[in-house]
C-alpha cells in the first residue's frame, strides 16, 4: 500500500457526498493474481461485518436490526438462520421424551452432531493409522459407513427385523435421512435405531480393544433383548366420543367466528325451518377472539330481528360467551362492555331467547361461514336466503 501512495484506511474507503460510503475492491487498486484475492476476501470481510468509516467516534453496532442495537427478535431471527432446516434438528425434540438410558440418548445425539469418535473424525484431530473399518475390513471408518452401510451393520439389522418382526427399512444414503425416515413409518418403534447404533458400537470396541470375533446374530439378540426391557406397548388413543345432537331447526340460529393472522370474519345460520334458512358472513378487522363472537351473535339477533322472529334458539360453541349472556358469569374485560350492551338492546326486542352450548364439530356450518367472511369488507353484511336447499337470494347490507 504504501508503494502504491495509500497508507490510510481513509484512502481505500471511498465517500461521496450525503450518501452511504463503500470499500473500494481490487479492481481499483488494479491488483492480480494472489493481491486480488487476498484484497477482496479482506474487503468481503469488511462488508459483511458492517465496518465503515466516519468522523464520529468509534461505536459497536448490530447491522442486522434497524435500530443498530441487540434485541431479542433479531438475535433470534440470526440464530435461527444459521442453524439450518427443521428436519435437521428433529431430535432435540424427542430424543430426551423416549424412555431409554440417558447415556443412549447422549451418544446418539453426539452421532448425529458428527461428534462420536469414528475414525474420520480421529483424522481431524491428529490421529494416524490405518483407518479401515474394522467390522468388515472394506471401507474407511465413517459415521454413516460404520451405522449404516457396513456388511456387518447391515446383517445385523436384518436380523432384529427378523427377531421383531417389522419390515427393514434402514436404506437411505445419509444418518438423519436415515433416522428422520424411521422415524415419520415406525410408530410402534421409533427409538429402536438408538439401541442398534450403541449395540454395533460396543460390537466395534469389544472388537478393537479386545480383539475378538463375535456372531452378528449374538449381537443382534443382546440389541433386541437390551430394547425390550424399556419398550412398552404404545396405549391407544380413544377418540373423543361426541353425545348425539338433535334439533328440529325450527327458529334456531348458529354463530362463530374464524381469525387469520390481523384479520377476522364472523359467520351465523338463522334456520325459519327445515326448508327456510339464512347463510350470514362479515369481516372484522383486528380484534380479540371474544369480541368476534360477540360479532357474530349481535349479527344474528340483527338479521332475526330484520325477520320478525320473535322465539329464538341460540347455539354456539364458545362457552364463555354463552355464559355471559346466560348471566352464569360476568364480563370484566372493558372493550367487550360496549359490545354486550349493543346485544342487550336486541335481545329485548325478542319474547323468547334461549342459549345452549354446543361443540365445535356440531357448528362447522358456522365456522365455514365465518372464514368465508376473512378478508371481506368490515360492517357490510352479506346474506344469502335458501329456500329448499335452492339460493333464492343474495343481500348486502351496511350495519355499522
Amino acid at each position: 500500500m504504501r508503494i502504491k501512495g495509500y497508507e490510510k484506511l481513509e484512502h481505500i474507503y471511498f465517500k461521496p457526498f450525503s450518501l452511504p460510503g463503500d470499500w473500494r475492491d481490487s479492481t481499483f487498486f488494479r491488483f492480480n493474481g494472489d493481491w486480488k484475492i487476498l484484497w477482496d476476501k479482506f474487503i468481503g470481510t469488511l462488508k459483511r461485518l458492517g465496518i465503515q468509516l466516519s468522523l464520529e467516534d468509534d461505536k459497536l453496532t448490530w447491522i442486522y436490526s434497524l435500530s443498530g442495537s441487540v434485541d431479542a427478535k433479531s438475535a433470534y431471527s440470526q440464530l435461527m438462520a444459521d442453524k439450518g432446516p427443521m428436519e435437521d434438528v428433529w431430535w432435540d425434540l424427542k430424543i430426551w421424551k423416549w424412555t431409554i438410558p440417558c447415556k443412549i440418548k447422549c451418544f446418539f445425539w453426539l452421532l448425529l452432531n458428527h461428534r462420536v469418535l469414528t475414525w474420520d473424525v480421529m483424522c481431524r484431530r491428529g490421529w494416524i493409522g490405518p483407518g479401515y473399518c474394522i467390522l468388515c475390513k472394506q471401507d474407511v471408518e465413517t459415521a454413516a459407513h460404520l451405522f449404516i452401510h457396513c456388511l456387518f451393520t447391515q446383517q445385523i439389522w436384518k436380523d432384529i427385523s427378523r427377531f421383531m418382526g417389522i419390515p427393514s427399512t434402514w436404506r437411505q444414503n445419509s444418518l438423519r435421512a436415515c433416522f428422520t425416515h424411521w422415524v415419520n413409518n415406525q410408530k410402534l418403534h421409533p427409538a429402536l435405531p438408538l439401541f442398534i447404533c450403541w449395540g454395533v458400537w460396543l460390537h466395534k470396541n469389544r472388537c478393537l480393544f479386545e480383539d475378538t470375533a463375535i456372531n452378528p446374530v449374538s449381537t443382534a439378540l443382546k440389541i433386541v433383548a437390551s430394547y425390550k426391557e424399556y419398550w412398552t406397548q404404545p396405549m391407544r388413543k380413544l377418540g373423543r366420543q361426541l353425545p348425539p345432537f338433535t334439533c328440529d331447526y325450527k327458529f334456531v340460529g348458529f354463530f362463530d367466528r374464524a381469525a387469520l393472522e390481523r384479520n377476522g370474519g364472523c359467520g351465523f345460520i338463522l334456520y325459519i325451518n327445515e326448508d327456510h334458512c339464512f347463510h350470514g358472513w362479515m369481516g372484522i378487522s383486528s380484534c380479540t377472539n371474544n369480541m368476534a363472537e360477540l360479532t357474530a351473535l349481535w349479527c344474528l339477533l340483527f338479521w332475526a330481528m330484520q325477520q320478525n322472529v320473535k322465539e329464538l334458539k341460540i347455539l354456539g360453541d364458545s362457552l364463555l360467551v354463552i355464559n355471559w349472556l346466560s348471566g352464569k358469569s360476568k364480563i370484566f374485560a372493558k372493550n367487550l362492555t360496549h359490545r354486550c350492551l349493543r346485544i342487550m338492546e336486541l335481545t329485548k326486542k325478542f319474547e323468547l331467547l334461549n342459549y345452549e352450548h354446543i361443540f365445535r364439530e356440531h357448528n362447522m356450518e358456522a365456522y365455514i361461514l365465518s372464514k368465508k367472511g376473512i378478508g371481506c369488507s368490515e360492517g357490510l353484511l352479506q346474506v344469502d336466503e335458501y329456500i329448499g336447499g335452492s339460493l333464492i337470494r343474495n343481500t348486502k347490507q351496511r350495519i355499522f
